[in-house]
């Protein structure tokens, strides 16, 4: 019963890590959006910080073009 429990917890951890990765993304994407490398960079940061447990499932790459993230990999 633990580890169904344990396994369950993961998934919901992984599944709002990607949820929030995509609202990211989406800012990118969209005018008025944050786009700066740094504050992109920091943002995902805050959300490693969140989910530590998801974290390490991940990689996380961001493209920069002028100071501007273009896509989040």
């Amino acid at each position: 019963m633990k580890g169904v429990k344990e396994t369950s917890m993961s998934d919901h951890f992984c599944d709002r890590y990607e949820e929030e990765l995509d609202t990211v993304l989406r800012a990118i994407n969209k005018k008025g959006g944050t786009k700066k490398y740094g504050k992109v960079m920091e943002r995902i940061g805050r959300i490693k910080e969140r989910y530590p447990a998801a974290n390490k499932h991940y990689e996380i790459e961001v493209i920069e073009k002028d100071d501007l993230a273009t896509q989040v990999l």
